[in-house]
């Protein structure tokens, strides 16, 4: 698969995802892709695999410029970064779940920020506002153009 097809096939993930939950994240579209399957992801989250790289249907460096094409059509789509934490609850309490072979931090940023329409965004404000919450929001990142 070419860059083009990859863009192609990562728009449309992206696209059905936004329209379904109203944000999109790397994990949605590998599923959707089938870079890596539902159960693998079950399998990572319960602790069984240290990390999703392991398990994925693509070799590293496909991967990474894959991620870098969904931050890029992110941008293109005016769609806002919002980093989560994925974690799993232990005996100890929580552990953080390991996207990348490396642990290296900048790629576990690329596999953990969601991209959230600015409609949700929108919806979620005035949803807070209108329940007499508009001083706390907590929506994703905000920047100076998004303030309430």
């Amino acid at each position: 698969m070419n860059r083009q097809e990859v863009r192609v096939r990562v728009k449309e993930a992206m696209d059905e995802a936004i329209g379904e939950h109203g944000y999109v994240s790397p994990l949605q579209v590998l599923i959707r892709l089938q870079v890596v399957s539902p159960k693998s992801v079950e399998d990572w989250r319960a602790g069984r695999i240290l990390a999703l790289e392991r398990v994925a249907h693509m070799n590293l460096s496909k991967l990474n410029a894959l991620l870098d094409v969904m931050k890029e059509l992110a941008t293109l789509m005016d769609l806002t970064p919002s980093w989560t934490a994925y974690q799993r609850k232990t005996r100890g309490g929580r552990m953080r779940l390991r996207f990348s072979k490396s642990g290296d931090p900048n790629t576990e940023r690329k596999y953990s920020t969601h991209f959230v329409s600015r409609q949700l965004r929108a919806a979620k404000r005035a949803a807070k506002f209108r329940d007499g919450d508009a001083g706390h929001t907590d929506v994703g990142p905000s920047s100076d153009d998004d303030a309430v």
